[in-house]
């Protein structure tokens, strides 16, 4: 599924760009202003998360090893590349106000690395990452079309794939344990525009996301904790992942119309 995405996204793109022109004729049959965009989108994201089940593992594995000059350090931000395709609009004064949306956005923690006093000799680092991968399809209104600004809010359901990673001394990052978590996200879509004809935005859009399944940290906790690992609650490794932050994004707009 995720290889094939941007095949799905650039099929999606080009039924759009075929279907405007004939919007825009029904859009122009409305009384009063009527606007239609569509937009591209790529940029940054960063969320405060709650990442309890992972921090965990790694509040167990620093217990294990009390004392030691460093030690893992856990995590509640998330943050990566986000990218996503736009349609809003509206038609006439009167006519409802949408948007749509398809959205992806990678949210990981920084790398955790520290030495393990319990590995002799040689690179004894240990490195540890969460990792989430979300796809999402979307969609709201925009009570707010103007020259300068848009503004929106909307709702979506997400697809998220989970990695939990791991390393060793001269290894790379690897995923220990990975699954699918579905949830869904409220969002506010905020488009400062350069004019009427500009071909580019800036997106701005604070949201907030919870997963209805739940996480798990288990395979982490088996490998960082070996001796404990059988010891613990299997339960405290699990969790619902959710996290509120914002996404800012440079957005190209080569179909965008006005009429007034």
């Amino acid at each position: 599924m995720t290889r094939n995405l941007p095949k799905h996204l650039l099929h999606l793109a080009f039924v759009c760009l075929l279907s405007t022109q004939s919007l825009f004729a029904q859009f122009r049959s409305e009384s009063g202003s009527s606007k239609l965009v569509l937009g591209f989108g790529g940029g940054y994201n960063i969320a405060t998360a709650d990442l309890s089940g992972y921090n965990f593992v790694i509040d167990r594995y620093n217990f294990n090893r009390q004392g030691a000059a460093q030690q893992l350090a856990g995590s509640s931000t998330l943050a990566g590349f986000t990218g996503s395709l736009s349609l809003y609009g509206n038609m006439g004064a009167s006519g409802r106000k949408f948007l749509f949306q398809l959205q992806y956005a990678e949210r990981s923690t920084p790398v955790s690395s520290a030495p393990d006093p319990f590995i002799v000799g040689g690179n004894n680092n240990i490195k540890t990452k969460f990792r989430m991968h979300n796809f999402s399809f979307g969609a709201g209104a925009m009570p707010l079309l103007s020259k300068w600004i848009d503004i929106g809010v909307g709702a979506s359901l997400d697809a998220s794939w989970v990695s939990m990673m791991y390393a060793a001394g001269q290894e790379n990052l690897r995923t220990l344990q990975d699954q699918w978590l579905w949830g869904a996200t409220a969002y506010g879509m905020i488009f400062v525009n350069f004019g009427e004809k500009a071909p580019f935005s800036i997106g701005i859009r604070p949201f907030f996301q919870y997963q209805f399944s739940q996480a798990d940290a288990s395979q982490l906790n088996r490998v960082l904790n070996p001796t404990t690992f059988s010891l613990d609650d299997p339960a405290k490794a699990k969790w619902n992942v959710w996290n509120a932050g914002v996404e800012v994004k440079f957005v190209i707009t080569p179909v965008k119309f006005n009429y007034y």
